[in-house]
């Protein structure tokens, strides 16, 4: 997989050169070559070169890209040295690496990466996604203060899943002690609303 990824890595350096090399007319927007940054370090991880991934990510995380793309490309960077996390990176969050069931690689995270709040964000997440509020609520709400200073991408995040796991579970009195310092106040309106749905909805 390292020799495949150095292959590919290689092709796409290349291209990269002979774009930076046309007139700047010419050039493929800023967007194009944030997308190739992202994929020139994804690539570079794989081949097992920690210090270009990350100048890649870096210059990747200059562009103006969406929230989504810039919180995984720093989340990438803070996972990118830790070996408990390879197997994340390596199947879930890089390109380049060999097919594996995303479920067996995020039912691994609390035991090789319970100190990790970043990591706890991406469980949590997916926790949520299966349905299971209480164990994201949990973790989600261990792991904000540590995030606070440091991570506002993934701050920002694991404020919003632990929104949406309130309002699931029909926490409506947690839900308003988030506040709206945690979520845009048309989003908080939002889940006040899906809690107020959720406890009607509940067996009496």
């Amino acid at each position: 997989a390292a020799g495949h990824a150095r292959d590919a890595l290689a092709a796409l350096t290349a291209w990269q050169a002979a774009q930076r090399a046309r007139p700047a007319a010419a050039r493929p927007n800023r967007l194009t070559l944030a997308v190739a940054d992202s994929l020139r370090g994804d690539l570079a991880w794989q081949a097992g070169d920690r210090a270009a991934a990350d100048a890649a990510w870096a210059a990747a995380a200059e562009a103006p890209v969406d929230e989504a793309t810039a919180r995984t490309l720093a989340a990438k960077r803070h996972l990118a040295d830790r070996l408990e996390a390879a197997p994340l990176l390596r199947h879930l969050l890089c390109a380049g690496g060999p097919h594996a069931r995303a479920e067996a690689i995020l039912d691994a995270v609390p035991a090789a990466l319970a100190g990790d709040p970043v990591a706890m964000v991406l469980w949590a997440r997916r926790a949520l996604r299966f349905g299971d509020e209480a164990a994201a609520v949990q973790v989600l709400e261990h792991v904000l203060p540590a995030l606070r200073e440091g991570h506002p991408l993934m701050y920002a995040e694991a404020a919003r899943v632990l929104g949406r796991a309130l309002a699931r579970s029909g926490r409506c009195a947690e839900l308003a002690a988030l506040g709206p310092a945690l979520t845009t106040p048309g989003q908080l309106s939002e889940l006040r609303e899906r809690c107020a749905l959720a406890n009607r909805a509940a067996p009496p």
